[in-house]
């Protein structure tokens, strides 16, 4: 696999296609004149993204998604002042006593921040590291080539507009079959996501908050009675569900 020195005459969405088709497992790292990053990747797919770019905190994210009250987030920050040796998804789980698969929800929220970010370097140079595996100290759930790739600007773009798709070749010649009135690539990625939060597709990010919140209260993990192992586990894989279709629709 070859991949470009820069960005110049590519994109980092091709870049990342290139690896995702691949199925690689290594760091991706992406440097510019006064900063580093990088992407680590397992079998292909983004689990964790190491950048400067400014990304909503931890606990910010989950006292924005009702997880953690004010003194939840006054006490995480106390512990971390104190012990900046602490990382804050330990501190939440073990002190602040928030689930894990919030932790892991919020974390996976704040990667797809900063990959979003990512996706505005021009002119980075570019190297990739193959390893056997990647560490991932409090990595989040791996993201769906979806997350990472589609509605994504590639070379050829700057020519036609064709979409592309890691897991599915024939896509581009489905997509160019699609109708030229409609002035819009259709993105299947975030077609779903509105399926799994009941909207249409004219639903705004106001109407996915709504709906994310509304269907959050019923499918909670913590609404399921005591030793009620498999109920659990069910509303635990429904709630992740529902969180990334929601961050799909707001990102």
């Amino acid at each position: 696999m070859d991949l470009p020195g820069t960005l110049h005459a590519t994109t980092l969405g091709d870049v990342l296609g290139a690896l995702c088709r691949s199925e690689v497992t290594g760091i991706l790292e992406l440097s510019t004149a006064g900063d580093s990053h990088r992407v680590h990747l397992v079998s292909g797919v983004v689990s964790r993204v190491e950048s400067s770019a400014p990304v909503e905190r931890l606990g910010e994210i989950l006292h924005r998604e009702g997880w953690l009250d004010g003194e939840g987030l006054a006490l995480l920050l106390r512990r971390i002042t104190a012990d900046g040796s602490r990382r804050a998804g330990k501190v939440l789980i073990e002190d602040c006593h928030v689930k894990a698969t919030a932790v892991a929800l919020a974390l996976q929220s704040q990667h797809r921040d900063r990959l979003e970010d990512l996706f505005s370097l021009t002119d980075a140079r570019v190297s990739f590291h193959i390893a056997d595996r990647v560490a991932n100290v409090d990595a989040p759930r791996a993201m769906a080539p979806g997350d990472f790739l589609a509605g994504k600007m590639r070379a050829r773009d700057r020519l036609q507009a064709v979409p592309d798709a890691c897991q599915d070749p024939s896509a581009e010649s489905a997509a160019s079959a699609q109708p030229e009135h409609t002035g819009q690539r259709r993105d299947p990625a975030r077609t779903r996501a509105l399926e799994v939060l009941g909207l249409d597709a004219n639903a705004s990010q106001r109407d996915a908050k709504m709906a994310f919140r509304a269907l959050a209260q019923v499918t909670h993990p913590d609404r399921s009675g005591p030793g009620d192992v498999s109920g659990r586990q069910a509303r635990m894989r429904r709630f992740a569900e529902l969180s990334e279709a929601y961050h799909r629709i707001v990102s």
